[in-house]
C-alpha cells in the first residue's frame, strides 16, 4: 500500500508544547514537493522533500540522518511502497514507459531497475518529479494502479495484468461535472480572413468514475486554504441569496455526522456580522416513515466567520464550532488612522461559538474569546483577512483540538487546548522568512504534536520538538 500520505510545499514547521528546534533546508526549486512516507516499516512516518531531481529524506522529520536519493530524469511520478512484502519500501516511479523501483534500504547507493513497461497517462514525461499514489493494495498483495486513457490498470511489480476498470469518457461514474457544449464568436478572427464569421466551440468534462470501494482514495488534497478563499468570497456575496445556497459546513463532526448543515453568510451593508442558519434532520409527521428537512431562521453572530480544515471541534461534544474574529477600528483621527497604515498594529479578537443542543442554537455569547495582534498591512491586504490558513487539529500533544493559522507575514499563531478549555492567550512563533500560506498539517508519529507545512521562498526549515 502506499506510503505517500501528503504533499505540501517548502516550509516545514512543527509546534508541541515542549522546546522548539529549528533547521533549515535550502532548495533549489521553490516549487519543492513534501510528503510524508513510513519508509522503515515501523508505523511512523519521515520527511521526504522531492527538490528537482533529488528526494531528501529526514527520518522522523529531524536533521539527523538526513540522505538523498537521485531522481531519473523524465519521472513524472513517484511513490513508495513495499512492493515484495519483506516489511522494506521501495521507490517506485513511472518515467515514460518505464515503470521503474529502486530499493530504499540502500540509502544514496541504491540503483534504479525497469520492473516492466507499460502505456500509461505518465508516459508522455512531465517536467518535474510528483509524489502520486500508485502502490494500492487489492487480493491481499500491492498492486501498481496505472491509469491509461480509457482504464485503471492494476498490475503486479513484475507488470501481469491482475485486473482492469474503465475510466474513459463512456465509463460509469458518481459525479459529473463540466460543459457538454460551448459556442462563442471569435473577434477579430484567429484562424479565417479578416471579416470572417468564425466561433469557437468546446465541450468540457470531468467525471469521478464509479470504482471497488476496495480500491482507496488517491485523490491527493488540494489544501484547504483555496476552498477557505472561495467560501469567503462566497459568503461575502451570499447575504441577500436563498440560505440553501450559501457556503455551509457539517454541524457534527465525526463518520456519523450525517446531513446536518451549518450555513453562513456575511451581512450585507458592510457590517461585521455574520449570518447562521442550521438545517436539521427533523423526525417525519403523519405516520410517515421517513425523516425530513428543517431550516432554522438566520441569526446574527459579531463577527466575521472563518472556517478552518478540519474538525473544529474545540469543545469536544461532537458538534461544529464557529470560529469568528473582529477588529476594532482606529479611532478617527488623522494622526490615529495615519500610525495604523504606517506600520502599526490593530489587536484582532477571535471568538469561539459552541452548539447548545437543547435551544438548537450556537450561543451568541463567545464559549472562548483572545486577541492577537496583527499588522495593518496584513490586515488590509486584498480579501483573505487577519486569520489566515486556520487549521482545527491536535498541536501540542493532549488530544483536544488546538486552532493554528497565520496571522502575520511572518508569524505562525497558536491558540492551545489547556484541560477543559483554552489558553488565555494566542501563542505567536517569529518566523525567519516570510510566507504566502500554509499547504499542509500532518503528524508524523500520531502523538498529537502536529506539523504545519508554509509556503517559503527558497527554504525548507523545519521546526519541532523532536
Amino acid at each position: 500500500m502506499s506510503a505517500v500520505s501528503s504533499l505540501a510545499c517548502v516550509a516545514l514547521w512543527a509546534w508541541a508544547a515542549a522546546a522548539l528546534q529549528a533547521f533549515t533546508i535550502p532548495v533549489q526549486d521553490n516549487d519543492a514537493c513534501c510528503f510524508a512516507a513510513d519508509l522503515s516499516g515501523r508505523g511512523t512516518a519521515d520527511l521526504c522533500v522531492i527538490d528537482g531531481l533529488l528526494m531528501r529524506v529526514h527520518p522522523g522529520g529531524g536533521e539527523a540522518g538526513a540522505w538523498s536519493a537521485a531522481i531519473e530524469p523524465g519521472t513524472a511520478a513517484v511513490d513508495i511502497a513495499d512492493l515484495d512484502g519483506d516489511g522494506a519500501p521501495e521507490l517506485v516511479a513511472v518515467r515514460g514507459g518505464d515503470i521503474l523501483g529502486r530499493p530504499l534500504e540502500e540509502g544514496a547507493t541504491g540503483a534504479w531497475t525497469v520492473l516492466f513497461q507499460a502505456d500509461t497517462r505518465f508516459s508522455g514525461g512531465a517536467p518535474r518529479p510528483f509524489p502520486l499514489v500508485l502502490a494500492v493494495p487489492w487480493g491481499g498483495r500491492t498492486v501498481l494502479a496505472l491509469p491509461t486513457d480509457d482504464w485503471l490498470e492494476l498490475r503486479t511489480p513484475a507488470g501481469e495484468l491482475v485486473e482492469r476498470f474503465e475510466i474513459g469518457a463512456g465509463a460509469a461514474h458518481k459525479v459529473s461535472l463540466g460543459e457538454p457544449f460551448l459556442a462563442g464568436a471569435v473577434y477579430p478572427p484567429l484562424v479565417g480572413p479578416p471579416g470572417s464569421l468564425e466561433l469557437r466551440i468546446s465541450r468540457r468534462e470531468a467525471a469521478v468514475p464509479d470504482l471497488p470501494q476496495e480500491l482507496p482514495a488517491v485523490a491527493l488534497p488540494a489544501g484547504a486554504a483555496p476552498r477557505q478563499r472561495r467560501a469567503a468570497l462566497a459568503a461575502a456575496a451570499a447575504g441577500d441569496a436563498p440560505v440553501e445556497s450559501w457556503p455551509w459546513m457539517p454541524l457534527r463532526t465525526g463518520r456519523d455526522a450525517g446531513d446536518d448543515r451549518v450555513f453562513y453568510a456575511y451581512a450585507p451593508g458592510g457590517k461585521r456580522e455574520t449570518l447562521v442558519a442550521l438545517r436539521r434532520a427533523a423526525p417525519a409527521t403523519g405516520g410517515g416513515t421517513g425523516a425530513g428537512m428543517r431550516l432554522t431562521p438566520a441569526r446574527r453572530y459579531p463577527g466575521i466567520l472563518a472556517e478552518p480544515e478540519g474538525e473544529a471541534d474545540f469543545d469536544g461534544d461532537g458538534h461544529t464550532d464557529l470560529v469568528l474574529w473582529n477588529v476594532r477600528p482606529p479611532a478617527p483621527t488623522v494622526g490615529a488612522v495615519g500610525r495604523a497604515l504606517t506600520g502599526g498594529e490593530w489587536p484582532v479578537r477571535i471568538a469561539l461559538h459552541t452548539f447548545d443542543p437543547a435551544s438548537d442554537k450556537y450561543g451568541v455569547k463567545p464559549w472562548k474569546a483572545a486577541e492577537v495582534p496583527t499588522g495593518a498591512q496584513w490586515l488590509l491586504e486584498g480579501a483573505r483577512g487577519p486569520l489566515r490558513d486556520l487549521r482545527a487539529l491536535d498541536f501540542n500533544g493532549d488530544h483536544r483540538t488546538d486552532l493554528a493559522f497565520l496571522c502575520g507575514e511572518q508569524s505562525f499563531c497558536l491558540w492551545p487546548s489547556r484541560g477543559a478549555g483554552f489558553s488565555s492567550a494566542i501563542e505567536t512563533l517569529p518566523l525567519p522568512c516570510p510566507v504566502a500560506d500554509t499547504v499542509l498539517t500532518t503528524d508524523l508519529d500520531a502523538s498529537g504534536n502536529a506539523l504545519a507545512v508554509l509556503r517559503g521562498d527558497g527554504a525548507l526549515v523545519i521546526v519541532s520538538n523532536r
